[in-house]
């Protein structure tokens, strides 16, 4: 996505940045299983992914009419 923020981004983009970076890191150095990946999705949707994917969406939506 390389629009401009969307409201939630500019909230939460920076957490959720954050957790993912965190939950890479720990599998690379083996401090977490793979199979956490769906722990950390859920925190990530917790803190607005959803909203903020269907934010980008609409914008995109916007631009090509």
């Amino acid at each position: 996505y390389y629009g401009p923020n969307t409201p939630t981004m500019a909230e939460n983009l920076s957490l959720v940045t954050d957790l993912v970076e965190e939950m890479i890191i720990k599998i690379i150095m083996g401090e977490a299983e793979l199979d956490s990946f769906e722990a950390y999705k859920e925190k990530a949707m917790a803190l607005g992914l959803d909203q903020m994917t269907e934010e980008a969406n609409a914008w995109l939506l916007e631009k090509k009419q």
